[in-house]
């Protein structure tokens, strides 16, 4: 057996027994960006330079330095918003903030796709009358993340996005006393 060979039956091998662990579930949660959904793009980073040539404005250091700047004067926050983000683009006019972020927001919009293996367990899930939910540890506001999921097929019973709760440990409690799921019935993938 080659290597091709070895990767695909380890694959579906990983596939059958993910589909076993929802047969057990009566809640599948599933991580958004980069499982659920995946960039057009070799980096995440790479969506700042595409903002950049669009808009003509000094935007990927900029954007990726307030980032950063943010990040490093509140360690005590888990995640962080794009509008936190924007707020440490001090050299910036609000007028080019908010051009630059509507940009950002298209650019995320539009490279932004299903994952062909996750869409399939998501639509597995939907088959045997799961409840789904998405989760993200992401910048971007909830309404965006909805719209990117609804792009790429997917329904959601509902989307939690972490810039909304103070930690991503009380966002998955909120989420397991939210729908009364016992220990047990919740999957996360």
């Amino acid at each position: 057996m080659d290597i091709k060979q070895t990767i695909i039956k380890s694959r579906v091998s990983s596939l059958l027994e993910i589909k076993k662990m929802i047969d057990g579930a009566e809640v599948v949660t599933f991580d958004i960006f980069d499982t659920l959904i995946t960039r057009d793009v070799p980096t995440p980073v790479d969506l700042f330079t595409i903002v950049q040539s669009r808009s003509g404005l000094p935007f990927t250091d900029v954007r990726h330095q307030a980032e950063v700047s943010l990040r490093a004067a509140h360690p005590e926050w888990e995640e962080v918003t794009l509008d936190q983000i924007y707020s440490y683009m001090t050299m910036i006019s609000e007028e080019d903030k908010e051009r630059l972020k509507a940009e950002e927001i298209r650019a995320e919009l539009e490279y932004c796709n299903a994952n062909p293996e996750m869409k399939d367990l998501y639509e597995y899930c939907i088959e045997n009358g799961k409840k789904v939910y998405a989760i993200s540890d992401m910048y971007l506001p909830k309404h965006v993340i909805e719209e990117i999921l609804k792009k790429a097929g997917y329904e959601m019973a509902a989307v939690y996005v972490s810039g909304e709760f103070t930690s991503m440990e009380y966002m998955h409690s909120d989420g397991r006393k939210s729908y009364g799921c016992q220990q047990g019935q919740w999957k996360a993938l």
